[in-house]
């Protein structure tokens, strides 16, 4: 019996993206290996090289602030086009199958501190659509993912037709509107009222024989609600020191990234972040993962983390559920869907992100 196909992922995360650098290609062993195993009347590697190619040209259009969010959606409208070439042709996606899509996000790979990129393994549990799982059954891609995806698909195949010199139609400008507008528009996304987020980051702080890693979740949490900090790039302790002001600062680790200064609010959970692991506030910082497994030499995985949170979410919907409070009791099914995103997107620090790179595009 054949092995269903398994969409994989295919391009580096942003900060191991190197255009016009790489010796080999793909970079990844595991990518390689897994677009070595197509039949070649898929043209596996042709494909990605052109969409590669189009990424790097794409670049060169991204206001600065906006590269790695941009980067991100471009590269994720490639990864489903290319899967779904892989298996089915050039046809266009209204819904996906229900093995192509997961209820929470997940890494693209098995990374770890001590080795490169090109030799991640692939993270089996990823998938390219990440949806809301009902009884098996997969909704519909909502409106506005339909809208970006046919957008790029279009700037795509423009691309392609000019670098081709083909005498094509551009496939993805055929789409017809009402194709598009068939889509329901998406669900509302999740926010936290302040009141909600104080009553959960104190039922953290409270209940810590209960939670699983609660300081790893507290922290992970306020990076969240008090820091425009992209979670992916806190991978060390280091990261984070004071500056000559004496406030605790942020730098990614890129060359070209700024050094944030963190909130007054954040650098009261960073103090006791360190309190708890004995760290001392005054004296250099180790080099160490930003959340250490048992040995302390190695770092939980963002998908660890997420699992982590997720526990929490269930732990903080039971406790409202049987709270003497009517109104916290009507924060039950809110708290259960509690997550980073969702506590991102309830920050005022969210919104003053938006804002500076709306002006900086």
């Amino acid at each position: 019996m054949a092995v269903p196909f398994r969409p994989f992922p295919i391009f580096p995360p942003y900060d191991r993206w190197h255009p016009n650098a790489s010796e080999e290609f793909p970079e990844n062993h595991s990518v390689r290996r897994r677009l070595e195993a197509l039949g070649v009347d898929c043209l596996p590697f042709t494909s990605v090289w052109y969409c590669t190619s189009f990424l790097e040209t794409a670049a060169h259009s991204w206001p600065s602030g906006q590269a790695e969010s941009r980067y991100g959606l471009t590269s994720r409208v490639c990864e489903k086009m290319l899967n779904w070439s892989f298996l089915n042709g050039m046809i266009f996606l209204k819904q996906p199958p229900n093995a192509w899509c997961s209820e929470s996000p997940h890494t693209r790979y098995m990374s770890t501190p001590i080795t490169s990129y090109r030799d991640w393994e692939l993270n089996d549990k990823w998938r390219p659509f990440y949806r809301f799982i009902d009884n098996a059954q997969v909704g519909i891609q909502g409106r506005r993912d339909m809208q970006r995806s046919a957008q790029i698909a279009r700037e795509f195949f423009a691309f392609y037709i000019s670098k081709t010199g083909i005498a094509k139609a551009n496939c993805a400008a055929l789409v017809s509107a009402d194709f598009i507008n068939e889509a329901p528009l998406n669900r509302p996304s999740k926010v936290h009222k302040p009141s909600e987020l104080n009553w959960a980051f104190t039922q953290v702080m409270k209940n810590p024989t209960q939670i699983r890693r609660s300081e790893q979740v507290l922290l992970y949490m306020a990076i969240a609600r008090f820091t425009v900090i992209h979670v992916g790039q806190a991978r060390y302790l280091n990261q984070f020191f004071k500056g000559l002001n004496g406030n605790w600062m942020f730098h990614s680790g890129h060359l070209a990234a700024a050094t944030i200064e963190l909130s007054p609010e954040f650098s009261d959970y960073l103090e006791r972040y360190f309190i708890y692991y004995g760290i001392s506030l005054n004296g250099n910082i180790p080099a160490v993962p930003l959340f250490p497994t048992n040995d302390g030499l190695f770092g939980y995985s963002l998908d660890a983390i997420r699992r982590h949170m997720n526990d929490v979410a269930g732990m903080l919907a039971a406790k409202a559920s049987k709270d003497d409070d009517p109104q916290i009791r009507l924060l039950e099914m809110s708290l259960k869907r509690i997550s980073f995103a969702s506590i991102r997107r309830s920050s005022e620090y969210d919104s003053i992100f938006r804002r500076r790179n709306s002006r900086r595009s």
